[in-house]
């Protein structure tokens, strides 16, 4: 994406997940370049539609084991709100058949937090935005 000199704009990004911790560790390694802008974080599924309402984002980061509403319960909604956003889940414990449902689900991405920020970082970086 570019601006009208030709210099890339920054890509809007909403982080859902329950732990402020790791929302604070992907804010910190999203900003450095090429910048993604966090415009919002939320801490459960539900809050996130909200915000993918509010904010349509390009690029939603979705954990899965929150309360009251987990990311596999919010992300057809996420995907009913913003078609166009990069969906990409980042969260533990994600068996093979629960990312084949995932990604039919609507997920772009499933990164696994095991494999650490560096791993959501590349997949952001190389998967294009809708």
């Amino acid at each position: 994406m570019t601006m009208n000199g030709g210099s890339p704009r920054a890509r809007s990004v909403i982080v859902v997940d329950d732990m402020t911790e790791i929302r604070g560790m992907v804010r910190a390694v999203l900003h450095r370049p090429p910048h993604m802008v966090v415009v919002g974080e939320a801490h459960d599924g539900l809050s996130g539609i909200r915000l993918t309402e509010q904010t349509h984002p390009d690029v939603i980061i979705l954990d899965r084991l929150m309360d009251p509403m987990s990311g596999d319960e919010a992300l057809p909604k996420m995907r009913e709100v913003a078609p166009e956003s990069l969906i990409v889940i980042y969260s533990s414990f994600a068996r093979p058949d629960e990312v084949t449902e995932l990604l039919r689900l609507g997920a772009d991405a499933v990164v696994d937090k095991v494999d650490g920020v560096g791993a959501l970082e590349a997949a952001l970086m190389a998967a294009p935005l809708n």
